[in-house]
């Protein structure tokens, strides 16, 4: 106990002896500013409040077709999340990952769980990169570099849930809220390119369901970053 507290002493006289060197000398102290993966990795991030803009700035707005229209979200708030009826899609435009080895993707969802067949709910036009499927229960993170493989949770409800796909050029990492559920080797490379996302709708099957706050990263996050982002 006696050694703790000299040290500290110690560290109280360091501390004041160097801002106080710092200010007769006229030189201000180095303040390091830690990084936030959770903000600086993102490419693109859509909350849904109201509107299809991406919150980065880095993206021009979706664009809708059909029956896209806005719900309460997770947490209760009116117009926070955007509801999928029978026949609606949205496009996100241009979204480029700018690292081809390492890409995550997150988002709230609240599904229909009815049904069996496969139907891509985020989907690239060119059907490269990082997408998701539901078939009935069964929710995948995808990933194709051309050739494709999958990692899978099961949502047996029709509750919100949080999904996110992590893949760092050798495994699709899948986690339902906050905890990794699945996980598959894929090793490769993602292409390189812009990519144009659409959501609802693949190969003239349209999906239903309800998707909140959609995350696109240039990394893949680690375990305990995908804990906070389920528990923002």
């Amino acid at each position: 106990m006696k050694t703790f507290k000299t040290i500290s002493i110690l560290l109280a006289i360091a501390l004041i002896t160097f801002f106080a060197a710092c200010k007769k000398t006229n030189v201000s102290p180095v303040v390091i500013v830690a990084s936030n993966p959770l903000v600086d990795s993102l490419v693109a991030c859509y909350k849904f409040n109201n509107d299809f803009n991406d919150s980065t700035g880095k993206n021009i707005a979706g664009v809708s077709s059909g029956a896209v229209s806005f719900t309460t979200d997770r947490k209760g708030n009116s117009n926070g999340a955007i509801n999928f009826g029978t026949s609606a899609k949205l496009t996100l435009s241009g979204i480029k990952i700018n690292n081809p080895n390492s890409v995550t993707m997150a988002y709230w969802i609240k599904p229909v769980t009815s049904g069996s067949g496969l139907q891509y709910y985020i989907i690239s036009n060119q059907f490269l990169g990082i997408a998701a499927a539901q078939s009935g229960n069964s929710f995948s993170g995808t990933v194709s570099i051309p050739a494709t493989n999958s990692a899978f949770a099961t949502i047996s409800d029709n509750n919100w849930h949080h999904l996110a796909t992590t893949y760092d050029g050798i495994q699709i990492n899948v986690y339902l809220d906050g905890i990794l559920v699945a996980i598959t080797s894929h090793p490769g490379t993602i292409t390189n390119t812009a990519y144009d996302y659409v959501i609802g709708y693949f190969n003239n099957s349209y999906w239903q369901g309800n998707i909140d706050e959609l995350r696109i990263y240039k990394t893949a996050l680690t375990g305990s970053q995908i804990f906070q982002l389920y528990k923002l």
